[in-house]
This record gives C-alpha cells, structure tokens and sequence, in this order.
C-alpha cells in the first residue's frame, strides 16, 4: 500500500490460521488531503484501526464458539476485520462496519488473503442513524469507548440497530467509558455480564424483549 508501512502476521484463532494484512506500527499516519480528520478520524487515532489488538483477538476468539445459526451479525468498529473473518469462515452471516475510510480496503484484502467469501462492509458513523441499515440480532466490537461523548452514541445505536431479542458483545482493555456505557444499555433494557481474560474484558449486553 502506498504512504504508509504494512506487514503480515499469521494469527491462530480457533485453530485456524488467518494471514492478516496490517499497519507495521501505531506510529503510522497519512492524510495529506484532511479527508480522514473530515471523516471523525483524528490524527492520534489514525492507525488504531491498523494494528491488532488484544481486544479484537479477544472479541474474534469468542466468535468461535459463539452459536451463529439464523442471526445476523453487525461488527461495530471492525479495524482489521478479525472477527468478522472468524463469523464468515464459520458460515455465519455477518456486516462489517467502521468510521475508518480505509478499514473496508484493509478488511477486503484480508479477506482475499484468506481464500472467503467477499464480506459486506459499512461505513458508519454513531452520530447517525440509519434508515437501511436491519436491526441485527448481534452487534460486536472490541474496544469502542475512548471519548467521554461515546457511551451514549453507541447506546443509541446498539439500541436503534438490535432486534428485541438481541445481544451486544463488547470487548475492552479497561477503558473507564464503559460503565456509563453499561448503565445507558441496561437503560435501553440489556442486562450484563463481565468475563475477564488477562487485562481484557468481555461484556455481553442481553435483552430477551
């Protein structure tokens, strides 16, 4: 890719072997145009979406077991597209989505990388709401919450995109957004739990009606 350092990394997930495409560091940055600061991405955040995570290896760790039959998945937040990678080599039905202009082109070229099938990728932005966008019975992401405005945007959205019966699983390295996102989903009628892995945690939001 031009201006700007990629590498590949072999990732074990599941016991499968997934080659994924990648920014070389976070230190990497190119908008000479202002297209991604127009888009909501500032220049600290620029390559966050690049680079792989612990929260997002968690996040595509849990799609292994996670039962996918008749549910339509949204990932919130994609990055790489790890997780979504996990959902579609499993069979299952899933849209990836990101406020990142160039998470689509990351996620299709892992995609190929991959030998899948082409996964349908959004771009979107939590400020909005979207009148053609389902409602999911699913929406996952990993480490979502940095700014104090956050919470309620992705409560919102998590509320205005899911089915009654719905689930939201959230993975995250502490970030001290997520109570208050915690008490804006149980609001909206979720109830939650936490598993800890290490530093990162898994919340799942569920509502049965």
């Amino acid at each position: 890719m031009p201006d700007f350092e990629t590498i590949e990394q072999q990732v074990e997930v599941g016991g499968h072997q997934f080659t994924l495409t990648t920014l070389a560091d976070n230190q990497q940055f190119h908008d000479p145009n202002g297209v991604f600061e127009a888009a909501g991405v500032a220049p600290a955040m620029w390559s966050l979406f690049g680079i792989l995570w612990e929260s997002g290896l968690l996040l595509a760790e849990a799609m292994v077991t996670e039962p996918l039959a008749d549910r339509t998945i949204l990932e919130t937040g994609c990055g790489l597209g790890l997780a979504s990678m996990v959902i579609a080599h499993r069979g299952g039905t899933v849209i990836a989505s990101d406020l990142h202009p160039l998470a689509g082109e990351f996620l299709s070229i892992n995609v190929r990388h991959n030998h899948l099938q082409p996964i349908p990728f959004e771009t979107l932005d939590w400020h909005h709401e979207y009148a053609t966008l389902d409602k999911f019975d699913m929406i996952i992401g990993s480490d979502l919450l940095y700014e104090r405005g956050q919470p309620e945007l992705l409560a919102n959205f998590v509320d205005h995109h899911s089915k009654a019966k719905s689930t939201m699983i959230l993975t995250d390295p502490g970030r001290k957004q997520v109570g208050a996102y915690t008490r804006l989903m149980e609001a909206n009628g979720f109830t939650s739990s936490i598993e800890t892995h290490d530093t990162v945690r898994l919340i799942r939001y569920e509502r049965s009606t």
